[in-house]
């Protein structure tokens, strides 16, 4: 019987060692891969205290729209950002203030009435602004290590935050030096993810101010603890949930401090089933040939194109016929609407990026409200024809990317045209 009990115990300490030395060798390889177009919600929760008196809560909420966009970058640029390789670009627009939710919820979202943005996201997490006015508030954040991880793991990185605590439309700069760890699987909101926590402190004014932020704030400090759910599939963060407690000095000699939260949640397109709708497509556009862009010469003066671009699948509406200087129609292109609302109706909860574009003629700031003008008179019209308007987001670039030379009539005809992307 002692022989057979001190077999078993031998049997379940090696049973123990084999399962820890398994579960401590089960590596995770957190990576930011290749991502398309998603929404985020910045929301805070935060009581503030002026002078060390409660002044109340303050609540502010930033929407935005986020979708890769096609522009190129030369070496001497990417060295310039400081961009790691590889990397994706992505544009869009941020929101700022409780009236964001009629826009999302009630009409054609116009990014043209947003805080505009351009930045690169490289395979390790990091952010680098390329047109940067103050959004994304989080940079870089979270970031990667570059070395497989296991559970209980720490590393270090860089990032920085974006603050305006007066709202004073004046973005300062702050730098994050973020410890990580990695906490393991789980899944959250029904979403397979990988848990991280995130510990930094706010520091500001001793060794570190911003020349292009706020020139009267002169000091800031506090602490943050995050739990950041981040998508295994995509290794974008998914949720943040951020405990705050910050002060920050003025120039003037008052003090403002905020305790709270502030959670951070992404949403993002539908899949398309592009078996319903490119035979669709198919009965009236080109099929645009596989390239990093295509430009008007490529499909012989095409009116009407389509492509498959980083946003999604696309179909560009060229020599659209438009009145001079006018968002009305020609009758003819009554026909072509049709078409395109038959296609788009068969992916009915599909997210839609309607973008207006303008030949050359000298004068910049109209084209530019022009064709914005024309992307939402789109949206109207296939509002008319059943897709739903909440699902629409407009934006016009006047004569910012042409696809055509604008010394040509027929290349000022290919230039106005309006680009509809099925997000994915």
């Amino acid at each position: 019987m002692k022989y057979l009990c001190r077999n078993t115990l031998y049997y379940l300490c090696f049973l123990c060692v084999s399962v820890n030395a398994v579960r401590l060798s089960a590596q995770t390889k957190l990576e930011y891969r290749k991502a398309g177009s998603y929404w985020m919600v910045e929301r805070s929760d935060l009581r503030r205290y002026d002078n060390g008196t409660y002044t109340g809560l303050t609540s502010r909420e930033v929407r935005s729209f986020v979708y890769p966009c096609e522009q190129k970058l030369e070496d001497t640029d990417i060295l310039r950002l400081g961009i790691g390789k590889p990397f994706t670009i992505f544009e869009g627009g941020f929101y700022v203030g409780e009236k964001t939710m009629s826009n999302f919820k009630e009409t054609a979202l116009s990014l043209d009435a947003s805080i505009s943005a351009r930045f690169a996201v490289s395979s390790d997490g990091r952010l680098s602004p390329i047109e940067d006015n103050g959004f994304p508030t989080f940079r870089s954040f979270p970031a990667f290590p570059s070395e497989a991880v296991h559970m209980g793991d720490t590393w270090t990185s860089d990032a920085v935050r974006t603050v305006d605590p007066l709202n004073k439309g004046i973005y300062t700069r702050l730098p994050m030096k973020v410890v990580y760890t990695f906490k393991g699987e789980e899944v959250y909101k029904g979403r397979d993810t990988y848990r991280i926590q995130a510990a930094w402190a706010t520091r500001y004014g001793i060794s570190y101010i911003d020349s292009e932020g706020d020139a009267d704030l002169t000091f800031a400090a506090g602490s943050h603890i995050a739990d950041i759910y981040v998508l295994k599939d995509t290794g974008q963060a998914f949720v943040i949930v951020d405990r705050v407690e910050e002060e920050f000095r003025y120039r003037d000699g008052n003090r403002v401090q905020f305790k709270g939260s502030i959670l951070l949640f992404t949403d993002f397109p539908s899949a398309v089933e592009k078996k319903e709708v490119l035979p669709l497509m198919e009965t009236f556009a080109q099929t645009a040939p596989i390239s990093d862009s295509v430009k008007a010469s490529d499909m012989h003066g095409a009116d009407t194109v389509f492509e498959q671009t980083p946003a999604g699948l696309r179909l560009s509406l060229r020599n659209i016929g438009f009145l001079p200087d006018s968002t009305d129609f020609k009758a003819e292109e009554k026909e072509r609407l049709e078409r395109i609302a038959e296609v788009l109706r068969q992916v009915p909860g599909a997210k839609l990026l309607i973008e207006g574009h303008a030949a050359s003629t000298g004068r910049a700031e109209g084209e530019k409200k022009l064709s914005a003008e024309r992307a939402q008179r789109i949206a109207d019209e296939l509002a008319k024809r059943g897709i739903k308007r909440e699902n629409c987001i407009t934006k016009g670039h006047g004569s910012e990317r042409p696809i055509a030379s604008n010394e040509t009539e027929e290349g000022r005809m290919q230039n106005r045209r309006v680009e509809i992307t099925i997000l994915e």
